[in-house]
């Protein structure tokens, strides 16, 4: 680096740095705190603070519907027998035709649907109340790239579930059988094209998958996704996260890393018809099976859908649960909890509609109309996970609201609805996008409902807190923006993504206003709604929009300098 380079890197660190004493200064920081993962409350009494005013969002483009004379594409995705049927340039053209058409009211009229995106069809069935799962799953994508195989993240395969999945998988490719391989190491399925395929060309994948699920007790912990039951067997409860193959996006398709979560997935139209036992679920629109006999020893069939997905997980009930339901500019957002869960429905419904305003406010509509937030006894190390359309949240926080830890996790949770599920990014390859938003997001959350104060001590808390302490115990900093497996240990990870990176929204704050941070994240929405972006691309979408908020990032996220 030449001298003025270095001068320029010690200017924009100073820049950075002052900016961070002075938000410390504000917070009134005078000690390192220990990190508290217990029931806690903000300073000040709870209480809702004036709705933020920020510019409206506008809207992309919309597509009209397809013309009700045309024949009905959703035909082609029926089953299995009828996706496959169609090849992959039919499938595709299906799917995108249903997404204009018969199937546009499952998305939000925000958000345009003319872009082609890979399909997912899928017959299941759940047996055994319902350890095992038998699955006949064709997929269709158009490769990005020149390639001679396709891999598929699959968390059933993962070691940590151990012997006890009785894993079995088989399958085609463009009608041809293809000898794919199990990496359990990775949790990943492998299929060999048969030949080099080109970038562009139509793929149509059919799996023929079966499993046993295994008790969440039996999970080996490793301290990584797996472990977390989040596909699992529990008491009453069956936890289907990650539960089928899933195309991942480009940089994602290496092995599963054990910590953090499992990688990223392209948005896609989704139809699966499940045969269940209890209550299934998912992050669709679930509905009774059309047209469908009554499924053996009185069995349900769910029908559940998507447009704009990139992953359909479940949560299955053995008993009917306790629901409510609540709409926020047009999205239903729907609590589910078994009989007997600590804490109430309504309560939980509260914090999840608070939350979803503050964000809709802000950044517009989710591309889809229903998100569900659900109780489950989640294994080791987490207390929630995001699915599009889909938060776990462990029970044990189910009573720990009103400003307490289960309140911080249902928040985090809802905001990854717009940062990993509408705006996406590599969870393997960029990791700090979608957690540092999360966090501010929370924050800003948080300053809505509890006022400055409660938004002070939250950040003393869980960002500022969390890092001192860390550092106070001897863990080193890294930069926040860089993969998943470039860091050391899961402890570091957690500090510098969870707590060092999202200081930088804070500085930003700080340096250019709160109203200048929302307008760019605002704009990021629009940009990269149901795309995806990295954390080098986040960063030159930062400079362009202000060189200060470009200096800021640059500075914490992609530096291993401690901050003072």
């Amino acid at each position: 680096m030449t001298s003025s380079g270095v001068r320029t890197r010690e200017r924009l660190l100073a820049a950075v740095l002052a900016s961070l004493l002075f938000l410390a200064a504000v917070l009134g920081i005078s000690r390192a705190r220990t990190a508290v993962d217990e029931a806690g409350r903000p300073a000040t009494a709870p209480g809702v603070a004036p709705s933020p005013s920020v510019p409206a969002v506008p809207s992309p483009p919309t597509v009209p519907p397809a013309p009700t004379d045309e024949p009905d594409p959703s035909l082609g995705l029926a089953d299995p027998d009828a996706a496959a049927a169609l090849g992959a340039d039919g499938l595709l053209t299906a799917g995108l035709a249903t997404a204009q058409g018969p199937w546009r009211d499952l998305g939000h009229a925000s958000w345009p649907t003319r872009d082609e995106r890979p399909v997912y069809v899928g017959a299941v069935e759940l047996g055994d109340a319902p350890a095992r799962v038998v699955a006949d799953l064709v997929v269709a994508t158009r490769l990005a790239d020149a390639t001679d195989e396709l891999v598929l993240r699959f968390l059933p395969a993962a070691a940590a579930l151990g012997e006890g999945t009785e894993l079995s998988v088989s399958g085609t490719v463009d009608g041809e059988p293809s000898d794919l391989t199990i990496d359990r190491d990775g949790a990943r399925l492998v299929v060999p094209l048969g030949a080099q395929r080109d970038a562009g060309d139509a793929v149509l994948v059919r799996l023929a998958v079966d499993y046993r699920l295994v008790t969440v007790g039996a999970i080996v912990d490793d301290g990584g996704p797996a472990a977390f039951g989040l596909l699992a067997t529990h008491p009453g409860v069956a936890t289907l996260g990650h539960w089928l193959p899933l195309l991942t996006l480009p940089g994602e398709d290496g092995p599963m890393v054990p910590w953090g979560d499992v990688g990223g997935f392209p948005a896609a139209i989704w139809s699966l018809r499940t045969v269940h036992d209890g209550v299934l679920v998912t992050g669709g629109r679930d509905e009774p099976c059309p047209d469908e006999e009554p499924a053996p020893d009185g069995r349900r069939c769910s029908w559940s859908r998507g447009i704009a997905l990139r992953d359909v997980s479940a949560v299955r009930y053995l008993e009917e649960p306790v629901t409510t339901v609540a709409e926020v500019a047009g999205v239903r957002y729907r609590v589910a909890a078994s009989v007997g869960t600590r804490g109430g429905a309504a309560e939980v419904l509260a914090e999840v509609v608070a939350s979803a305003t503050s964000f809709d406010a802000r950044f517009g509509a989710l591309a889809w109309d229903e998100v569900d937030t659900v109780a489950v006894p989640l294994g080791r190390g987490a207390a929630g996970m995001e699915f599009p359309g889909l938060s776990l949240i462990d029970d044990e926080q189910w009573s720990n609201l009103g400003g307490g830890f289960g309140t911080a996790v249902i928040v985090h949770e809802v905001a990854h609805q717009w940062f990993h599920a509408l705006v996406g990014n590599g969870s393997l390859t960029s990791p700090v996008v979608d957690e540092s938003l999360a966090q501010y997001l929370s924050f800003l959350s948080w300053r809505d409902r509890f006022g400055d104060d409660g938004a002070r001590a939250y950040a003393e808390r869980y960002f500022l807190g969390r890092y001192a302490a860390a550092r106070a115990r001897g863990v080193e900093d890294e930069p926040p923006a860089q993969p998943l497996d470039a860091f050391p240990d899961a402890e570091t990870y957690g500090v510098m993504v969870y707590a060092r990176s999202p200081l930088a929204w804070l500085a930003a704050e700080e340096q250019l206003g709160v109203e200048a941070v929302e307008a760019f994240l605002a704009g990021v929405v629009r940009r990269h709604g149901l795309a995806e972006v990295s954390d080098r691309q986040l960063t030159e979408d930062a400079f362009a929009f202000d060189p200060a908020l470009g200096a800021i990032l640059q500075g914490i996220w992609f530096s291993d300098e401690p901050l003072g």
